[in-house]
């Protein structure tokens, strides 16, 4: 990013658990290219698997096992409030709306600008609402999130900086892209937290079609959380053990891209996009449902493909179209590649993200 010419010198991120998930993701690059151009940076979260990877890019962290709770539990918080004292940050950013609540503590007793980044319009409009007149600014990471956020939520559209999400480019143009169906079975994945609503199950059915069909297709569903056990069940009544292989020992998406050759993103809800931004930044074309950050990221038959949201046949038949037309899924990823490269690099979008600190301040 360059030598910052700013005032803004000392930042704290307070993010959720860090896990493999876009939120996650967005933390530690914004983290890292901020360190890049000279803001000292801190980390506070909740521990998770890609912690390694914040103390690998040699950010300061602090861990509170209970930052998403209601409340911190009273030492917690205390020790919370006395880290930020400590740090003494010029903006507090919170990553997330699952941990703005720590944000509350801050709200009434430090007189700090603080901003919170929303990447799909919470269930609780009413909360963000009233946490919204005590923040200093919001960015929304789509178009769609930023009308969410004032139809929806009642937040003031001046307090709102459209900043979508962004990948580290320069890291993957120094890393160089498997080709596309490497070896005779193409390898088809969907990624993300195996949570309510995030379609792993549509997922798995649409492969299940697949498999009747008797297409040679390898699937793999790369992700943790609550809804796995079931997800397992589900594999094995439908007889797709040989078929469907869940990977769940990974920290980051990066960690499982190279083994696939098309990626769905078969979530119900409106998610970050930064599964997506990861894939197509790896030169993969993406199969996602119509979700608005899906509409906003893919390329309907340039980057990808965009079905009906929940239609398991429509799901299978994209799938089916790209693992049986190699080049057509190659030009797709390239594509996909350079969309990122132009739209989406995180260098600009910290630029940017720094930029609004410095507004703030400012102000």
């Amino acid at each position: 990013m360059g030598k910052d010419p700013l005032q803004v010198k000392k930042v704290l991120l307070v993010a959720p658990q860090m896990e493999p998930r876009g939120t996650s993701e967005y933390t530690l690059n914004l983290a890292k290219e901020l360190a890049d151009s000279g803001v000292e940076v801190a980390v506070f979260c909740v521990p998770g698997p890609m912690l390694k990877m914040v103390e690998r890019a040699r950010i300061p962290v602090e861990t509170f096992s209970h930052l998403e709770s209601f409340w911190l539990r009273f030492g917690e918080r205390k020790r919370f409030l006395a880290s930020v004292d400590g740090f003494a940050p010029q903006v507090v950013h919170a990553q997330s709306f699952r941990v703005a609540r720590a944000l509350r503590l801050l709200a009434r007793r430090r007189g700090l600008p603080l901003v919170l980044t929303v990447h799909w319009v919470p269930g609780r409009p009413r909360a963000l609402r009233r946490l919204s007149t005590r923040l200093s600014g919001v960015i929304a990471t789509t178009q769609a999130v930023r009308e969410g956020l004032v139809n929806q939520c009642g937040v003031a559209r001046d307090k709102i900086k459209l900043i979508p999400n962004g990948i580290d480019v320069a890291r993957l143009e120094a890393g160089g892209i498997a080709p596309i169906f490497r070896s005779r079975v193409p390898v088809v994945g969907s990624l993300g937290p195996v949570e309510e609503r995030r379609g792993h199950e549509l997922f798995v059915r649409a492969a299940s079609l697949l498999v009747r069909r008797g297409r040679s297709v390898q699937f793999v569903v790369a992700g943790e959380g609550a809804e796995l056990p079931e997800l397992r069940r589900l594999v094995a009544s439908l007889g797709l053990e040989r078929s469907v292989t869940l990977a769940t020992d990974f920290s980051a998406y990066e960690d499982v891209l190279g083994a696939l050759d098309v990626v769905v993103q078969s979530s119900q809800v409106d998610v970050s996009g930064f599964s997506i931004l990861e894939a197509m930044g790896h030169g993969r074309p993406v199969i996602a449902f119509n979700t608005g950050t899906a509409c906003e990221i893919v390329q309907e038959r340039t980057t990808g493909l965009l079905v009906p949201k929940g239609d398991v046949k429509a799901l299978a038949a994209a799938i089916e179209e790209l693992v049986g037309d190699v080049e057509t899924a190659r030009r797709m990823g390239e594509n996909a590649r350079q969309r990122v490269r132009e739209k989406f690099n995180v260098r600009t979008l910290a630029r940017q993200t720094l930029h609004f600190y410095e507004d703030l301040v400012s102000a």
